[in-house]
């Protein structure tokens, strides 16, 4: 078959809009993906992939972590589990 439409971008930037972390009009805005055809078929390319699928997880877990980090500033720390000079760090 002939080639209609070529996408040329980084895979972490398209592994990025397939989670729905970033619109694909910006990476395209940014010169992260270049899409190479008919324009037609251009702006129709996003509409193929259901981004919403994996988006909707993935922004509640940033969502946690993102409170998690926050309770964890509001928690002092005991000073017995603060480290001393000469305790050794875990890898």
């Amino acid at each position: 078959y002939d080639v209609d439409l070529v996408v040329g971008a980084d895979a972490r930037q398209m592994h990025r809009w397939l989670v729905g972390l970033v619109p694909f009009r910006d990476l395209v805005a940014n010169g992260d993906v270049r899409v190479m055809g008919p324009s037609r078929l251009g702006r129709a390319f996003p509409t193929w992939f259901d981004t919403s699928r994996f988006a909707n997880g993935f922004r509640r877990a940033e969502q946690r972590r993102a409170e998690d980090r926050r309770a964890a500033q509001r928690r002092p720390v005991p000073p017995d589990a603060r480290p001393r000079a000469g305790d050794a760090v875990p890898a």
